[in-house]
């Protein structure tokens, strides 16, 4: 094929593109803006405000722990630093930890990602539940819970820009307002559940017992309610 055969058919082509709109919207589509609201969009909002509540919220009830832990002793041959070490690593490793969970979303799909860090959650809360010492209490309430809640929560920071532009911040104030609304939820039933066992006439000659199995029950209590919020959020997050 001649040169000049060659530039006239490019030249048709062009012309063509410039004539056919549908063509033109084809060539464009790659680079449109997000739908700047839409069902979907505002559902998979709230679902990361609900995935917000259960994650981010649970670490804010942590003090409340904290406070029994160092008030009642909860394991004689722990002392308060080993305790506040449990908050510590697992606000600071869960904000770290989701630097590499947004790397991962680039790679492997966030519904998948969030499932993991879900089951890694739900196991944290039960293994810290029956924690006979000090240093499985770090790892599975601190380290562990970390790991899960980076997993989860990390991954739905590629949510939002997916579906808003110029209302990417009213819906990003939504979602991050699940971490105060769980703090309050949680820290009001961790404390009501704890209590509940510790005042208890039953363990009044044991008050460690009971110490012990309010927190336990408190522990399984987020398992499984996080657990089943979690899922629900996923299943329904786009």
């Amino acid at each position: 094929m001649s040169a000049n055969n060659r530039h006239r058919e490019e030249q048709d082509t062009t012309l063509a593109v410039k004539e056919d709109p549908e063509i033109c919207q084809d060539n464009m589509s790659s680079s449109e803006e997000p739908p700047d609201g839409g069902l979907w969009a505002w559902i998979s909002t709230v679902c990361v405000l609900l995935i917000n509540t259960f994650s981010w919220g649970p670490n804010a009830s942590f003090g409340v722990y904290l406070n029994y832990y160092i008030t009642e002793q909860y394991f004689d041959e722990a002392d308060t630093e080993q305790y506040v070490m449990i908050g510590g690593l697992g606000l600071g490793l869960s904000f770290l930890a989701c630097a590499f969970t947004n790397g991962l979303c680039r790679r492997i799909h966030y519904k998948i990602i969030m499932t993991l860090g879900l089951c890694i959650t739900f196991l944290s809360y039960w293994l810290a539940s029956i924690a006979t010492t000090v240093i499985q209490l770090i790892m599975f309430q601190g380290f562990l819970l970390a790991i899960g809640w980076s997993l989860v929560a990390g991954a739905t920071l590629v949510i939002i820009p997916t579906w808003f532009s110029k209302k990417k911040s009213v819906a990003q104030g939504i979602a991050t307002a699940g971490g105060g609304l769980g703090g309050i939820i949680f820290s009001r039933s961790v404390d009501e559940i704890i209590k509940q066992y510790l005042n208890n006439q039953k363990y009044a000659n044991n008050r460690k017992h009971g110490l012990r199995l309010g927190v336990a029950w408190a522990l399984r209590m987020q398992s499984f309610v996080c657990g089943f919020m979690l899922a629900i959020s996923i299943i329904f997050i786009r």
